[in-house]
């Protein structure tokens, strides 16, 4: 099954990177404690939104810190938080209430949606104007793994 990577796994990568300058997969399994498919896969997520900047390949790939030009368009921890702290308060947050509540720029609430998305920490529902975006696992739950027995298969 795979691991849940939360918000404090993210802190924990930007923490050390700010400390550091630079981290690699490696040191990311080791400060966090997840593997390797879920370092990367937090990786792209932190990229995608433009926390952090992958320089180098192979084996000698690292992740920096970037340089920013556009403060309204820069996505941070706090609006990560922001919007997850909105959808557990609210239930779910469209593009709009993420515009007009945490105060960043229709592209960036898409790059916010999409990595929290793909950690499995929000999960969108409908499509162009009524899409909005729950919670993937309520209260933390994660489903079980189905397959295992006759009965429980999908």
């Amino acid at each position: 099954m795979p691991e849940q990577i939360t918000l404090k796994h993210l802190d924990t990568v930007l923490e050390y990177v700010t400390e550091q300058g630079s981290i690699t997969n490696r040191e990311c399994r080791k400060e966090t404690g997840l593997g390797y498919d879920s370092s990367i896969k937090l990786f792209g997520a932190l990229c995608t939104v433009g926390l952090l900047r992958k320089t180098g390949g192979s084996s000698a790939t690292k992740y920096i810190l970037p340089q920013h030009a556009l403060p309204k368009e820069v996505v941070t921890m706090k609006h990560l938080r922001a919007v997850v702290d909105y959808v557990s308060k609210h239930g779910s947050i469209t593009n709009r209430d993420c515009r007009e509540t945490i105060g960043v720029v229709y592209n960036s609430c898409i790059k916010l949606f999409g990595a929290l998305c793909w950690l499995g920490i929000l999960r969108k529902l409908g499509a162009n104007v009524s899409t909005k975006y729950v919670m993937a696992h309520p209260q933390g739950s994660r489903p079980r793994n189905p397959g295992y027995h006759r009965k429980e298969r999908l």
